[in-house]
């Protein structure tokens, strides 16, 4: 029993040396769906207990963000693209499209470029007619196998190295930071800071206490006193 689970943990090892996969990164959509979805029912029982719009409108944002990342920890479970020594297979939504490394031209290699300048990973069939596939490379995707080095690993796998070519140099010479491209996720953090913002900016501006009423209630108490004060001598 023994050597059977063995050999079946060892034929796994080798199975992971020998590919290269692109994943859907399952633990950042795992901790910023579980936050999202912790803020998103907070703010619903406020607004339940009697909140405003406001309340109302953070659960909309927060609960469309948990959505999102949490169908994202489901798509996690699968690859978004495999590379073996027998070709390579892409997937969308529920679809693959493979092709043998025969029938593969090239695989461009875009690596990324800095915290929010996204990569890609083209792949380039040799019939002309045949469409183009590529898998984005971003801060919600991760590579597994590949060591740290994507470009080798892709060498190591094809039938011959110069099917693979890294497009890093070429971008380098040409490189214009306002050219990066930008997926969801950094639209998404980008609308959630900006509505943050105005919603800090509403509660100090719109929502400040008006210093006329706190100087009218602040003399009240004045006044009172004023009416029930005795001169001592009236006393006498």
């Amino acid at each position: 029993m023994s050597n059977l689970s063995a050999d079946v943990q060892e034929t796994e090892t080798t199975r992971s040396l020998q590919q290269v996969e692109v994943r859907t990164d399952a633990r950042l959509a795992a901790v910023v769906g579980g936050v999202a979805s912790v803020v998103a029912i907070a703010y619903l029982a406020r607004a339940i207990g009697g909140g405003g719009w406001l309340d109302w409108a953070l659960v909309l944002v927060t609960g469309a963000i948990a959505a999102a990342y949490l169908q994202s920890l489901v798509d996690a479970r699968v690859p978004l693209l495999v590379v073996d020594e027998h070709g390579v297979r892409l997937r969308k939504g529920r679809t693959w499209h493979g092709l043998p490394w025969r029938d593969i031209e090239c695989i461009e290699h875009d690596p990324r470029h800095g915290l929010f300048g996204d990569g890609r990973l083209i792949l380039v069939p040799r019939d002309a007619d045949a469409e183009e596939r590529s898998v984005r490379l971003s801060l919600s995707t991760r590579v597994v196998g590949a060591d740290g080095d994507l470009t080798r690993a892709l060498e190591r796998l094809a039938d011959e190295p110069d099917q693979v070519v890294e497009t890093s140099d070429l971008l380098d010479e040409d490189w214009d930071e306002s050219e990066a491209s930008y997926t969801w996720l950094h639209y998404i953090v980008l609308v959630v800071v900006a509505f943050v913002l105005g919603l800090l900016v509403w509660k100090l501006l719109l929502q400040a206490p008006d210093d006329s009423d706190f100087q009218t209630d602040a003399a009240a108490p004045a006044a009172a006193v004023s009416l029930t004060y005795e001169h001592p001598g009236a006393a006498a």
